[in-house]
């Protein structure tokens, strides 16, 4: 089962998140953040519990998502853990330019469903 990490400040797509991980038997959720600087602060200091995966929304207040991205990227230790990105911007520069995080391994729009949930169970099982 893999550890699903969702950060984002969007508490609808976060509760349609959860409700979904939940029913699917692929994915415990192990770990909900509104603040991206909050979810760092927890990576940084218990590398034991870190996700499988991270659901991230790109556009946050504090810290975006791109920002996020840039602390993985600097962290060999959690450069690792592959994240998707899970964000209301139908902007193709966003899809582009999340091919700079080698840890990025998928790119959706929100809302997420039950297609996107199986999509990512496969990016998962091919990284």
């Amino acid at each position: 089962m893999n550890r699903v990490w969702i950060v984002d400040d969007d508490t609808i797509a976060s509760a349609i998140a959860k409700h979904l991980l939940g029913r699917h038997d692929a994915f415990e959720l192990t770990g909900e953040y509104i603040n991206a600087v909050e979810a760092i602060q927890k990576l940084q200091a218990e590398s034991k519990d870190n996700p499988d995966v991270i659901l991230l929304d790109l556009n946050m207040p504090v810290m975006s998502g791109w920002e996020f991205l840039d602390v993985l990227l600097k962290d060999t230790s959690l450069s690792i853990i592959p994240v998707v990105i899970f964000t209301s911007s139908i902007d193709p520069r966003d899809r582009l330019r999340a091919l700079d995080y080698p840890m990025v391994i998928g790119h959706f729009v929100k809302p997420i469903n039950f297609d996107t949930l199986h999509e990512i169970n496969v990016l998962l099982s091919r990284s």
